[in-house]
C-alpha cells in the first residue's frame, strides 16, 4: 500500500472515530443532607470534624460540586426548627442524611423518613437501649453511624485480656 493510501484511511478512521463512539453518561451527582443543630451554616466547612469528613469524601472520589451535592441545614440552636428542617431535607430526596449527634437531629431525621439512610457521626447515648438500632452489628432499619461507648471500655477491655492471659499462663 502506498503511503498516501495509508494516510487517507487514518484519517477517514480519525473522522469515522467520534460517530461510532456513544457519548458518556453523565456522573451521578450523588446528595448528602446534613442536618444540625449548632449555629454553623456559614462556617460549617471550617470545622475540624466537616473538614475531615470533606476530606474522607475527596479520598473517595466524591468531590463536591463535581459527583455530589451537600444539603446543610441549620436550627441554629434553635431546636424546634429541627423538624421543619429535616422534613425540608427529606423533601429535597438526598442519597443519605448525616447528623452529627444522637439527640434532638437525630429525632427530627427518624421523624422526616424512614426510608432515607441516616448516619450518626457520633453517639454519646445508648441506641440499642433507646431502641433506634436493633444492634450496633446488625442495626436494621434506616439508621447506623458511631456511638461512643463508655469511655472505660479500653481500659476494661485491657484488664479482661490481661486476666486471660494470667488464666493461660496457669
Amino acid at each position: 500500500m502506498k503511503l498516501p493510501h495509508v494516510l487517507l484511511l487514518i484519517v477517514i478512521g480519525f473522522l469515522i472515530a467520534p460517530l461510532s463512539a456513544s457519548p458518556q453518561p453523565p456522573a451521578k451527582m450523588y446528595r448528602i443532607g446534613v442536618l444540625s443543630s449548632a449555629a454553623l451554616a456559614a462556617s460549617y466547612r471550617t470545622l475540624p470534624n466537616y473538614q475531615a469528613f470533606f476530606e474522607g469524601l475527596r479520598q473517595l472520589g466524591y468531590v463536591e460540586g463535581q459527583n455530589v451535592a451537600i444539603e446543610f441545614r441549620t436550627a441554629e440552636g434553635k431546636l424546634d426548627r429541627l423538624p421543619a428542617l429535616a422534613a425540608e431535607l427529606a423533601a429535597a430526596k438526598p442519597d443519605v442524611m448525616l447528623v452529627a449527634t444522637c439527640a434532638a437531629p437525630l429525632d427530627a431525621a427518624r421523624r422526616a423518613s424512614n426510608v432515607i439512610p441516616i448516619v450518626v457521626g457520633a453517639c454519646t447515648g445508648d441506641l440499642v437501649a433507646s431502641g433506634i438500632v436493633k444492634s450496633l452489628a446488625r442495626p436494621g432499619g434506616n439508621v447506623t453511624g458511631l456511638q461512643k461507648l463508655n469511655p472505660n471500655w479500653r481500659l476494661n477491655g485491657l484488664n479482661f485480656s490481661n486476666r486471660q492471659c494470667r488464666k493461660c499462663r496457669g
